[in-house]
């Protein structure tokens, strides 16, 4: 049972890094950019701490902003405590410091953790689809991240109540685990030994699938989303990306050095001309709709839609045409643009729709001159 146990662990994590390493390969590999992104690091970590940790954005719309608190501070919660209990099972082998008090607190944090986790997750299948927000699509496989979510509350809910059953000792400090213990009193223990140990293989394997599954769904956004906060643009609100200089192209003209024209070629023309701040953005966005919703363009009919913008260019990295850009979107969608970045203000990981717009526009108008 270990070395199965361990086996399958090993096989999640390289999964999970290969997805994450191919992505991120893919990213960087996109074109180098003339701003400089490194600068003001600690400016950077901030709006990381601001925007990803504190959420300043996501809380601002209040119906997905709850939802999305709750499933992250119940996320959170519960990935301390398995914490806990994994340095106490394989760290500190022989000092038990996982009992008493602190046992008794960390569990009741768990009991809480779990039940905000479901509420957000429940609150979030409402909205998308009862409710049916105009801001939300179900096309994609959003249906795995909270059908994956409300399984690790569930059934770690019932290990409890299956282990307090089993031996006699209901735990009133755990109260979810504790009633439903009471609910299951009526099997024998033999039987109720029988679903602890099945149920926990189950939680188990749904844990390690998870795992492997993060970098193939929207859960990426975990890890991705801190890089597009991190690098975003530090240019003033409207003030377009600036792909060469031109009293540098001047200045060397005029002292009779040699110039490179790749140094001087601006716009998308094939799917290696994105920046990787513009593949890193496609990678990141959650498809949340807040920059569909504000979006003048898309509120007055018009193609473009600053969601589908991003998701399309992410579809792009699959397909083996991929470099026949405008033939996966159309030059109307780019034109319906209106500059105003409203999308960009109201995006919650900080994409930057308008500069790849810019950029995608400006080999359009070299393709027609």
């Amino acid at each position: 049972g270990k070395i199965f146990f361990y086996a399958m662990a090993a096989i999640a994590v390289a999964i999970l890094i290969n997805g994450f390493y191919q992505k991120i390969k893919t990213i960087f590999a996109g074109k180098a950019m003339k701003e400089d992104r490194n600068l003001n690091i600690k400016d950077r970590i901030m709006t990381v701490l601001t925007f990803g940790i504190l959420q300043k954005k996501i809380k601002e719309k209040k119906s997905g902003g709850i939802a999305h608190l709750l499933v992250f501070v119940g996320f959170i919660t519960l990935w301390i405590v398995t914490n806990i209990v994994a340095i106490q099972e394989y760290v500190f082998k022989t000092v038990h410091f996982f009992q008493g008090s602190f046992y008794k607190v960390v569990s009741f944090a768990a009991e809480i953790g779990g039940l905000l986790l479901l509420i957000g997750v429940i609150s979030f299948s409402v909205r998308r689809y009862l409710l049916k927000s105009k801001s939300l699509d179900n096309t994609q496989n959003d249906w795995i991240q909270l059908v994956f979510l409300a399984l690790f509350v569930v059934t770690g809910f019932m290990l409890e109540a299956f282990r307090m059953a089993a031996t006699n000792h209901i735990e009133s400090f755990a109260p979810i685990g504790a009633a439903l213990a009471h609910l299951v009193s009526y099997m024998t223990i033999e039987d109720l030994t029988n679903a602890h140990r099945v149920l926990w293989w189950f939680h188990g394997i749904l844990t390690f699938v998870f795992i492997a599954l993060i970098p193939y769904t929207k859960f990426a956004h975990i890890l991705l989303s801190p890089l597009t906060m991190y690098f975003r643009s530090e240019r003033a609100r409207g003030q377009l990306s600036t792909p060469y200089s031109l009293l540098a192209l001047m200045e060397a003209e005029a002292e009779g050095k040699e110039v490179d024209e790749e140094d001087f070629v601006a716009g998308v023309f094939t799917y290696d001309d994105f920046s990787w701040k513009t593949l890193l953005d496609s990678e990141a966005c959650t498809s949340c709709g807040r920059c569909h919703v504000v979006c003048p363009a898309q509120n007055t009919d018009k193609p473009l839609s600053p969601k589908f913008l991003m998701l399309d260019i992410r579809a792009m990295a699959g397909k083996e045409n991929r470099d026949e850009v405008y033939e996966h979107i159309s030059p109307d969608v780019l034109w319906a643009c209106t500059s105003c970045n409203a999308c960009v203000e109201e995006c919650p990981v900080l994409i930057e729709h308008v500069d790849t717009i810019v950029d995608m526009r400006r080999a359009l108008l070299q393709s027609n001159m």
